[in-house]
């Protein structure tokens, strides 16, 4: 069983004979709030190393990671790319086709990856507000989100469902 806690990483229990016994704890730095299972492996959004993806094995140890980080247009200072890369992103695999769905919860933007970590496609979310960022002169920051997503999953062949709720 894997617990995803966002302030204690990846948290891995075993059951046996009725009995919940804590394994180990990994992964804090990523501060998931999802991941999904490809054959073997996790696949786990946060940021680390200026990417959003990560590939984790079942000791827990990062394989590889992929994805660019995302951007709100061509100009967007590393400062607001970070932070939007940090911001929840939910995941789905679809270990049939092979592919990795991830959604920038404050962006409104869907991305597709093949099992290799290779971007398939972008696409942003029709009607999706995301969240504003602010940068003051002072260079501090502030992110005041419009919409979170909750999750992401296939319906159909060629069908995926976003669930999100508006703040504002």
């Amino acid at each position: 069983l894997y617990v995803f806690d966002h302030v204690n990483g990846m948290v891995v229990f075993e059951t046996r004979d009725g009995i919940l016994t804590h394994l180990r704890s990994f992964g804090a730095e990523y501060r998931p709030k999802s991941a999904c299972a490809l054959g073997d492996v996790l696949v786990v959004p946060g940021w680390r190393d200026k990417k959003i993806l990560h590939v984790i094995n079942a000791a827990g140890e990062r394989v590889r990671s992929f994805g660019e980080g995302f951007s709100f247009t061509n100009d967007t200072s590393e400062t607001l790319r970070e932070m939007a890369s940090r911001m929840t992103h939910r995941v789905f695999c679809d270990a049939e086709q092979g592919r990795i769905f991830v959604v920038a919860g404050a962006l409104g933007f869907v991305r597709s990856y093949d099992a290799s970590g290779n971007l398939l496609w972008e696409q942003a979310l029709p009607d999706y507000q995301g969240a504003r960022f602010v940068m003051t002169q002072q260079g501090a920051t502030g992110i005041f989100p419009r919409t979170t997503t909750s999750s992401v999953q296939r319906v159909g062949q060629d069908l995926l469902l976003v669930q999100a709720r508006h703040l504002e």
